[in-house]
């Protein structure tokens, strides 16, 4: 008799254990989670992505022959909670650094324009009153 040891590390899996004659070895649903399961059919080998839940078929293989295969089936609940969660903080990030460029293109924009606007009113002194003595401050 072989033992099989499958560990569980996703949150809200419901492994399922097939047989080679795609009959149902041995399935698990954790002891917290309200919901109903029923084993499906045997599916394809593979990954499988849905709207809600994600699921991944692979065959047991012992000694180069096929014993049965392995079910794992996962709701992307987590995952959906974990994008919006992120898309918040980017939000909340995108934000504050708006926040900062404005107040320092803001208290910039004297030190840079204020010579500039000087200097075009000197001009327009000079242009206007013919005043050749006046000078731009630096």
């Amino acid at each position: 008799m072989i033992n099989i040891y499958v560990y569980i590390f996703l949150c809200d899996s419901w492994p399922v254990l097939y047989r080679v004659d795609e009959q149902v070895l041995s399935w698990y649903v954790r002891r917290d989670l309200t919901g109903h399961f029923t084993p499906p059919k045997l599916p394809q080998p593979g990954v499988l992505w849905e709207a809600k839940s994600l699921s991944y078929t692979e065959t047991v293989y012992l000694d180069g022959n096929p014993v049965g295969a392995l079910y794992l089936e996962d709701d992307l609940d987590d995952l959906h909670r974990r994008i919006l969660h992120f898309t918040k903080a980017l939000a909340v990030m995108a934000g504050t650094c708006l926040l900062i460029v404005y107040v320092l293109s803001a208290w910039l924009r004297n030190g840079i324009t204020r010579p500039i606007y000087d200097l075009a009113w000197t001009a327009r002194c000079v242009a206007s009153r013919k005043d050749y003595s006046l000078r731009a401050a630096w």
